[in-house]
């Protein structure tokens, strides 16, 4: 199985189900990643195409990864599933990708500092 690692915004919440098995019932939380290439030129970042992820999370931590909100930035570590195929609402043939994970985890977003204020003066002092 080829492993791979993912960052991008969730595009789902995370949903928690519990799940028959031969051993008794697991957890496993689902979400959707959207992971799009960025590229850069003139010194401008350009998006690309836009890649659509199923991300499965079993056991112990899916319990935890239900925590994950649509627009979270997110990174999901696991191995890749067998590709499905599906149509599109367009009628189109679409290729679905699904990673379980291993490991995953909310990317903290870095707040952009604020420019200062200028101090108002009051015309009546100047």
């Amino acid at each position: 199985m080829a492993r791979v690692e993912l960052k991008g915004n969730a595009g789902t919440d995370a949903e928690l189900k519990f799940i028959k098995g031969k051993n008794g019932d697991f957890a496993v939380t689902t979400f959707s990643l959207a992971e799009t290439e960025r590229t850069q030129e003139n010194g401008v970042w350009m998006d690309g195409e836009t890649t659509w992820w199923r991300v499965s999370v079993t056991g112990k931590n899916a319990e935890s990864a239900v925590e994950i909100r649509k627009g979270d930035k997110v990174f999901a570590v696991g191995t890749l599933r067998k590709p499905t195929t599906y149509q599109g609402k367009d009628g189109s043939t679409q290729v679905g990708l699904e990673l379980k994970a291993e490991s995953f985890g909310v990317i903290p977003r870095v707040k952009q500092p604020q420019p200062k204020q200028q101090a108002e003066t009051d015309s009546f002092w100047s």
